[in-house]
């Protein structure tokens, strides 16, 4: 939820830093200010990572469908940060 709450800053913050950025070209201030195409694209960009993404156990039920008997799969959250990253991670298991 906090990540959806951060995608809505995108636009503000693409509307402040686009005179700072360098060179200077008059198609960004056009995109930017007299059409918003790169507010709105920022914004919509956004929203639909956060549609798509998967749960930590969505992600672990997807690594069970997998007919790979010998990896070990592991599925987390690491929050480090303001926004949480979800991982997938699959390694061979040790054959001893």
């Amino acid at each position: 939820m906090r990540v959806m709450l951060a995608i809505c800053f995108f636009p503000m913050v693409a509307l402040l830093i686009t005179p700072a950025i360098r060179p200077f070209r008059w198609p960004r201030i056009i995109w930017t200010y007299v059409i918003p195409l790169v507010p709105f694209m920022l914004w919509f960009e956004g929203l639909m990572s956060c549609l798509r993404a998967y749960s930590k156990d969505e992600l672990f039920q997807m690594s069970k469908r997998l007919r790979v008997k010998d990896y070990h799969w592991q599925a987390g959250t690491k929050r480090n940060g303001f926004v949480p990253i979800t991982y997938l991670i699959g390694y061979p298991k040790r054959t001893e």
